[in-house]
């Protein structure tokens, strides 16, 4: 015949504060936002549940109490645990959207800074001078692609240096206004002191017309479309062209001459 199991004083005195406090903790763990902080009443009891549920073992005495309030102190630390990380996976979220918001703004923050600058250096760069012409992009055995180029001097009648200056060329056709192609180059590499001429510039654009040779488009130059160039500036800055911030410089016609030949 079995032992019967016998009660003890330690088992019942520790799963009665096990299973009162576990309870407190439970009920509290389903509270939203509050309920993560149940588990510092939750794991406490639970711990002495667990002693409880030991000393019932070593001792051979009922244990069905201290089992209910251990089960009562797990259930809350559970739920309990699963708000706090929750919160606290929430909280991670909210500040790398805070951190992605103010590098936003940061960005944003700068382009506008830039844009102003280009207005203020925009405004005191003048083109003294320019020269256009087609010249070769390709050359192969069974043709010839030519492209629109245009070089040009600036003047600096601002009251400072100027210095890594963008300049940007967009190639329209005259009659239509439709795009053929453009270009872009960074200039100014030394400071230009204020009053002073700038040496040549030139930009060629990155597509343009292709023939069996360069006579080829002498011989028809009369359907041949006018092109012009619309020159525009941005201050260059970390390797970044704010087209939305570009200051227009002028447009100028691209000749109907060719690389290389004579009219």
């Amino acid at each position: 015949m079995a032992d019967e199991l016998k009660d003890s004083g330690t088992v019942t005195a520790l799963a009665v504060v096990g299973f009162v406090f576990g309870l407190i903790g439970m009920l509290g763990s389903f509270i939203p936002c509050i309920g993560s902080l149940a588990f510092y009443i939750s794991i406490p009891s639970s711990i002495l549940s667990g002693i409880a549920l030991m000393i019932a073992n070593s001792q051979k005495a009922k244990k069905t109490f201290a089992v209910v309030a251990l089960t009562i102190g797990l259930i809350g630390t559970v739920v309990s645990g699963y708000q706090y990380f929750s919160i606290i996976s929430a909280g991670e979220s909210a500040r790398r959207n805070l951190a992605r918001m103010s590098d936003q703004f940061t960005r944003a923050e700068t382009y506008r800074k830039s844009n102003s600058t280009n207005k203020e250096i925009a405004e005191p760069i003048q083109i003294v001078w320019y020269d256009s012409i087609w010249v070769d992009k390709n050359v192969e055995t069974d043709g010839v692609t030519i492209v629109p180029a245009i070089s040009f001097k600036i003047k600096n009648t601002s009251g400072r240096p100027l210095q890594n200056i963008k300049f940007y060329c967009i190639f329209v056709f005259e009659e239509s206004g439709k795009n053929l192609t453009d270009g872009d180059v960074i200039a100014i590499k030394n400071p230009l002191p204020p009053g002073q001429i700038s040496e040549e510039i030139f930009v060629k654009g990155y597509f343009g017309f292709r023939a069996s040779s360069k006579q080829a488009f002498i011989k028809n130059k009369a359907n041949w479309k006018s092109v012009k160039v619309k020159i525009y500036m941005a201050k260059y800055h970390e390797g970044i062209l704010d087209m939305d911030g570009k200051s227009p410089l002028g447009t100028f016609p691209i000749n109907k001459k060719i690389e290389g030949l004579s009219e």
